[in-house]
């Protein structure tokens, strides 16, 4: 499978496992958001659906440049756009893989080299 990074194999079966883990911190995400901003995510997944005809998780997930392009388009700059991948979709992916004091640096690769964000979350929900 070709990640835009290099080639990278990996069998069907972590690819499952990998689909699966994105499956449950997608909703992890949902519910943090729901209680930290009741309705943000709902607006910020029918834009992404609208756009990209794809879930913000999965824009998270496989497509964060496309993501961060949405989510600056919508809120008209990087700091409004850096605040919701913080502190709505970043935080509770973190929380839920235990490595909180990695915060700073994977937003900054989010915002700065989405595709090395990419490679360093999915190593981080493989561990997991």
């Amino acid at each position: 499978m070709y990640t835009g990074i290099g080639y990278f194999r990996e069998s069907s079966h972590e690819k499952r496992l990998l689909e699966k883990k994105i499956d449950k911190v997608a909703k992890i995400i949902k519910e943090h958001a729901d209680k930290k901003a009741p309705g943000l995510y709902e607006l910020v997944e029918l834009t992404c659906k609208a756009v990209s005809a794809k879930s913000c998780a999965e824009l998270f997930f496989e497509e964060p440049e496309k993501l961060r392009e949405i989510l600056i388009i919508k809120y008209g700059d990087a700091y409004s756009a850096g605040f919701v991948v913080k502190y709505i979709l970043l935080k509770p992916v973190l929380s839920y893989l235990g490595v909180e004091e990695l915060g700073d640096e994977l937003y900054d690769l989010f915002m700065g080299n989405p595709l090395e964000f990419k490679r360093r979350i999915k190593k981080l929900l493989q561990k997991q």
